[in-house]
């Protein structure tokens, strides 16, 4: 889920009721980024408080289904595992999607499903290791567990932590209750301005061109897991698709809502912090691009809330800059735990009480698995592109391993303030502030460590050869 799309932050026909009352009841985040905007890297981040090249040593996708039952990534302590050591009983309900199992990272318990983009008959897996399908929606379920696991705290003064994973908005977009793929129509909502260009919409030709329509729309997977055949309309255009999006967002601030009745009703809506963010966002034909991992704002912004009404005030924070790996130390911070001296994202708790507008830190830094790496302040973005690969010999063995030299340094520069649907790159101008940016981010890179990862050495040792990211 992107930002735009969220009446709170601006949208004029999309309801969001539940996002919307935990914004007004909470601090709202006016530009919160993904630190790399694909599922596996995103939420490794949030996880972890570390930019994925230094968690997991890459900053691709996972696409194995089901986690292995090891640990190769991830050598310091994650959220759950510093919790769970401070007394904490520590649950994961839902999407999962990182690459090592989550019982060896921290969770005392664990219901997730198998399938990373499916929203109906899933099979699930929890401690017993046995997979079991789940009749119907795959969000009623994950509700349901909520619920099962708030009711079994009755009466303990335990504290808890709930990695609660709403899967959708996420392609499938059809797979959801019909009232939700009907509830906008497409010439209801407005499209980005940045959908046309030259006053051409992104259409059908850019989906099948090699920008993973089938990734978008998963019609081969979906067929396959419910055994009926789907067809797209002829007649199916943007407007359609976004419009199911649309949808998918309402619905997802359905299941928000429960939520937040669940707590209530357990008696723990005031003094339980909920944080709402997303693991990244979708360009949905902006610049004629489909789904994530672009330095564009589609890609990278993304809603995050923080509410905790015993503690802190009602307001929009629209000085500071957060991203995803500022959500374990502020969440640490707020519990008042000590914050490993290895997390990389930093307290924003000065910034959700008000004592601070913003921080000495006022920029998040972004990496995308296309090596392309981005710097985002409140009014900018700037970003470079780094050599694609490179190959080393390591005890004899050739391994081609991420290149981490910039190979382009002006590659991307906007003003977002003057320009919101970045239309207009500076990259090859002398803006007053560029030179600033581009020294952040090339520093950035030079000094943000990547995790060694001796498994793909091991592989390599076999094999003669392999890759690395």
């Amino acid at each position: 889920m992107r930002t735009f799309e969220a009446g709170c932050y601006g949208h004029p026909i999309v309801r969001t009721p539940a996002i919307d009352a935990l914004a007004e009841n909470g601090v709202r985040f006016e530009v919160a980024v993904s630190n790399n905007p694909v599922c596996t890297p995103g939420r490794s981040c949030l996880i972890s408080g570390q930019y994925s090249r230094t968690c997991t040593g890459r900053i691709g996708n996972e696409t194995d289904e089901a986690p292995a039952y090891d640990r190769p990534r991830f050598p310091s302590r994650v959220l759950p595992e510093v919790l769970r050591d401070n007394g904490y009983r520590t649950a994961l309900i839902g999407k999962w999607h990182i690459g090592s199992h989550p019982g060896l990272m921290g969770f005392d318990e664990y219901t997730y499903p198998k399938f990373h983009h499916l929203n109906k008959y899933q099979m699930y897996f929890d401690e017993t290791h046995r997979g079991f399908n789940v009749p119907g929606y795959a969000e009623d379920f994950n509700q349901r567990k909520m619920g099962e696991l708030l009711e079994s705290m009755k009466g303990n003064d335990q504290p808890f932590f709930a990695f609660y994973n709403i899967a959708t908005p996420h392609m499938p977009f059809f797979d959801v209750p019909p009232e939700y793929q009907e509830m906008y129509a497409g010439e209801e909502v407005p499209l980005r301005e940045n959908v046309t260009i030259d006053g051409e919409p992104a259409g059908n030709p850019e989906w099948t061109g090699g920008t993973h329509w089938w990734e978008v729309y998963m019609w081969a997977e979906l067929a396959y897991q419910l055994r009926v055949g789907m067809k797209l309309p002829d007649d199916f255009t943007i407007r359609d698709l976004y419009a199911r999006y649309c949808g998918m967002v309402s619905y997802t601030d359905h299941h928000v809502g429960l939520l937040m009745d669940q707590l209530r009703e357990h008696g723990l809506e005031e003094n339980t912090i909920v944080v709402f963010t997303s693991d990244h966002g979708d360009m949905m034909g902006s610049h004629h691009r489909y789904n994530k991992d672009q330095l564009w704002e589609e890609a990278i912004r993304v809603p995050m809330i923080f509410r905790w009404p015993a503690k802190l005030p009602r307001r929009v924070a629209d000085k500071q800059v957060a991203s995803l790996i500022d959500v374990m130390p502020t969440v640490l911070s707020a519990a008042g735990i000590e914050v490993p001296g290895d997390v990389q994202g930093q307290d924003l708790v000065p910034v959700l009480t008000g004592e601070h507008a913003e921080l000495d830190r006022n920029m998040a830094f972004i990496e995308t698995s296309n090596w392309k790496i981005g710097v985002r302040t409140p009014t900018a973005l700037y970003g470079m592109q780094l050599e694609r690969t490179e190959h080393r010999e390591v005890d004899g063995v050739r391994l081609t391993v991420p290149a981490r030299e910039i190979a382009d340094e002006r590659l991307v520069h906007f003003d977002c303030t003057k320009d919101p649907f970045q239309v207009n790159n500076l990259a090859s101008t002398e803006a007053d502030h560029a030179d600033g940016l581009r020294q952040a981010l090339v520093d950035w890179n030079a000094k943000t460590p990547w995790l060694e990862r001796p498994v793909e050495k091991d592989v390599a040792t076999k094999r003669g050869h392999a890759t690395i990211g």
